[in-house]
């Protein structure tokens, strides 16, 4: 909690919408089989990084190809 009121701070790096979807493979995760198909949209990107959507049930650290 925020002791006084103040502006969020601005992105580094502004995000772009792509709205892609793609299939991909699981190269590895602690909760998919490797080599599983995933199918991903690729939401938005920055120079700082992506954020994708996915039904598959992946973690911090599972690794897509």
């Amino acid at each position: 909690m925020l002791a006084e009121p103040q502006e969020a701070p601005q992105r580094v790096h502004p995000r772009e919408r792509i709205g892609l979807k793609l299939s991909s493979k699981v190269r590895s995760s602690s909760s998919v089989s490797a080599d599983a198909a995933v199918q991903v949209t690729v939401v938005d990107a920055s120079r700082g990084g992506v954020c994708i959507e996915t039904a598959a049930q992946l973690v911090v650290g599972d690794v897509l190809y």
